[in-house]
């Protein structure tokens, strides 16, 4: 088995996570107007909360991102 030196792994999952987890804030963001709506506050807040720490990790991968030396995925 070939190993896949640390920098190299960092360069396609960071930019990865960052892509994967604002689907989930888009996902839940659709669940939050659902709740809205339904008139279910308390469920709704919690949803906010979650939406606002997702952000904040999605922000903390960006500058994990910038941070990351540019590599050559090939080879």
């Amino acid at each position: 088995m070939i190993a896949i030196p640390l920098m190299k792994k960092l360069n396609v999952l960071v930019p990865h996570w960052i892509e994967h987890n604002d689907e989930h804030i888009a996902d839940m963001e659709k669940y939050l107007r659902a709740l809205e709506m339904d008139g279910q506050n308390e469920l709704a807040q919690h949803c906010r909360d979650v939406i606002a720490q997702m952000t904040a990790v999605s922000e903390k991968l960006t500058l994990m991102a910038q941070q990351l030396k540019p590599v050559s995925l090939r080879g």
